[in-house]
Order: C-alpha cells, then structure tokens, then sequence
C-alpha cells in the first residue's frame, strides 16, 4: 500500500514570501541607514530561512508504503520516501515489529512522558504545521528514533490495523 498526503503548502508559502520580502524590505533599508552590515545581515539570513522554508515544504513531497507479506515468514515493512520532482530518494524502510510506539502526540514532550525519551527524531511530513501529524516510533541499534509523518485518518487506521495483527503488540 502507498499512501500519498494530500500537499497542502499555503503555511510553508507565506512564510517563504514573509522571508523574502523581510529581505528586500532589509536589504533597501540598509542602502538608506547608515548601519549597512547588521541590515545586509539579517536580509541574508531571512532569505535562507525562505530558500530553506521553500525547499524543504514547498518543493518536496513525501509517500509512505506499506508492504505486504509476499512469503511465509516475511514481516511488514514501513518506508519513507521523499519525492523532489521525478527525483525520489528513500530515507527510511524499516520493518513493522520494530514499532513500539505509534500516536498522535502534539508535541515531543508530550510523546515522551507517554512512551520515554527518543533518541533521535526525523520529520518526514510534507505540511508546514499541520494537523495530521503523527509519531511512529521504532528501536534500531538500541537506540529509540521517532519519525514524525502526516497520515490521514484512513492511513492511520491501516497502520493501527497493520500493528494489531497476532504478530505485533502494541
């Protein structure tokens, strides 16, 4: 099963045109005021918090997959793939049993005192902000790593699903 998030990129592009016309806004006032270097300064570092805003919640796209079991003692796997135009790169495939954790939680401290402290954390949601975010954690290396990724409510419920067989324990 492949599961595309529905793109909805209005947050990510008005701070990217915030940033950007900070940046001209800036850039003119430093041509005008005699303090020219903190000016210059904070318009270039406005225009790359936009180039970062633009490239990494505009410009890119994420899916999710869901294999199923083709043989008899294969487990489900989960993977992650980022999508950059025809370009897609796969950033994380692991297997189904090592999920411990899987929620909603708003904020990572709030996924913390439900579950314990994570490791490491990776956002592979393709939304600035938004709503439909979920956590799903793994073990890998005895190490505890939290990926944050947008899901709908079908989506979610085919993960749940998935987790509850006889073979996993949630």
């Amino acid at each position: 099963m492949t599961y595309y998030p529905k793109k909805n990129p209005r947050n990510a592009a008005i701070v990217t045109l915030g940033c950007f016309v900070l940046t001209a806004v800036l850039y003119t006032l430093g041509q005008f005021i005699g303090y020219r270097m903190p000016f210059q300064l904070s318009a270039l570092i406005f225009f790359a918090v936009g180039i970062m805003m633009a490239s990494r919640y505009v410009l890119t796209d994420y899916k999710y997959t869901i294999s199923d079991i083709d043989r008899p003692g294969e487990s489900m796997s989960f993977g992650i793939v980022r999508v950059n135009g025809k370009r897609e790169v796969e950033m994380a495939h692991f297997d189904m049993t090592s999920v411990y954790a899987y929620s909603r939680a708003r904020s990572l401290r709030e996924f913390e005192e439900q579950f314990g402290k994570v490791d490491k954390v990776y956002n592979y949601t393709s939304n600035y902000r938004s709503g439909e975010q979920y956590r799903l954690a793994i073990n890998f290396n005895q190490k505890k790593i939290m990926f944050i990724i947008d899901a709908s409510k079908e989506f979610e419920a085919e993960i749940v699903n998935r987790l509850k067989t006889d073979d996993y324990e949630m």
